[in-house]
This record gives C-alpha cells, sequence and structure tokens, in this order.
C-alpha cells in the first residue's frame, strides 16, 4: 500500500494520468456462446478466434496481429482457452479444450511455476502446459516444450529508424534491470555503444542517442 501510495506521487509529480478502467461486465446467469464473427486475413483465410485470459502482454490485446487466429479476451464461450502465468488458476466457462502458457521466465515468476509444481491437480485441469522450463517438462506429463519469443517493440512510427544506422548490426535494450539477463543485456548495449561495435537503441540509458 505505501509503495502504491508513493509511486501514485511520483506519477502525479511527472504529470502522469492515470487511466481509468473498468473491468467487462458478465451475465452470470446466462453463458456465452461458443459463436464468433466471420473474419478473414488478407489471404481470404477464415480466423479462428481463442478466448485468452491473460496479463503479461495485456498491452497489446492482439498480440502482432497474427495471420490465422485471433485473440479474444472477453468471450469465455469459445471452444479453445489459454491461460497465462497466474491466470491458470482464472479458467472460465466449459471450453472444449484449454491451455495454460508459462511465458516469463521462473526467475521473473518463480511463482507461476512453483503453483504447478505444488499442486498437480491445476496441470490436470488443462489438455497441455506450453512451458520450456525444463523441471516442469520433466515432472509434468502434459507439459509441452513451447519456447517463449518476444517481438519487436518497434513500431511503424518508428519506421525510419533504420535512416539512424551506421552498421549492419545493432542492439536494441530497454532499462529493465529484472533480472540478471537484464543487467547483461544493458552491459552489452552501454559497451557496444562507447566501443562503437553497433548502433545501440532504447532506453538503457537514459534514450541519448
Amino acid at each position: 500500500m505505501k509503495i502504491s501510495c508513493f509511486q501514485n506521487a511520483i506519477d502525479r509529480l511527472r504529470g502522469k494520468k492515470k487511466l481509468k478502467i473498468y473491468p467487462p461486465y458478465y451475465n452470470e446467469r446466462i453463458p456465452l456462446k461458443a459463436e464468433y464473427p466471420d473474419v478473414y486475413n488478407a489471404a481470404g483465410r477464415k480466423m479462428e478466434m481463442f478466448f485468452l485470459r491473460d496479463r503479461h502482454f495485456s498491452t497489446a490485446p492482439y498480440g502482432t496481429f497474427p495471420t490465422r487466429f485471433l485473440w479474444d479476451r472477453f468471450n469465455y464461450g469459445l471452444d479453445t482457452h489459454f491461460y497465462t502465468g497466474k491466470s491458470a488458476c482464472e479458467t472460465m466457462g466449459t471450453p472444449k479444450r484449454q491451455y495454460a502458457w508459462l511465458l516469463e521466465p521462473r526467475i521473473k515468476q518463480p511463482q507461476d511455476y512453483e503453483r504447478f509444481e505444488k499442486d498437480k491437480a491445476l496441470a490436470e485441469k488443462f489438455d497441455c502446459v506450453l512451458t520450456y522450463d525444463e523441471r516442469l517438462l520433466d515432472r509434468l506429463d502434459n507439459a509441452f516444450f513451447f519456447p517463449g519469443c518476444a517481438f519487436s517493440w518497434v513500431s511503424e512510427s518508428d519506421a525510419d529508424i533504420w535512416q539512424r544506422k551506421s552498421k549492419n548490426v545493432s542492439i536494441l535494450s530497454s532499462r529493465k534491470k529484472m533480472c540478471p539477463l537484464h543487467c547483461l543485456r544493458i552491459a552489452l548495449a552501454q559497451k557496444c555503444k562507447r566501443e562503437g561495435l553497433a548502433d545501440a537503441f532504447g532506453t538503457f540509458d537514459g534514450g541519448k542517442p
């Protein structure tokens, strides 16, 4: 609580406005249906829709604009469900199939992994547990090797960023220090920038040119 109040005070001093967000409404008496509208990709192929309960990439509700399916974060009536991280404890509806998906590494979100290690029944709720964690792959019968990945945060508004490149190799790093590899990435970016080994972009040094 104290940390939250302190952060709110800092945000006010910085002039940062906090969004007022309301949770979606559900009718608890009437279950949602598995139907969804016909949506087609650029090639004319009909796209599927999967229900997603997630907080890890909640800033990108559609992900990287997939071409074969779309995430639906509201309709738990859909036949296929995905639950990321701690959302595995928040299953909804009666889907035909549902999958747990562990995205963040154990070093960042150890509690997500410990839940599955301590509660065997949790894993049994899912058709499959998607993970790249060696311990869970060895322990859970329904664990499936699924390496995580991330997309580039360079948006179309930064489309001319390549014009500032002077070398064939670039490094893009944020200032996050949430795990040892974040710190290593920052150190590499600083070295590349300091010694002119590669073009370095990002907020690792305050976003200085």
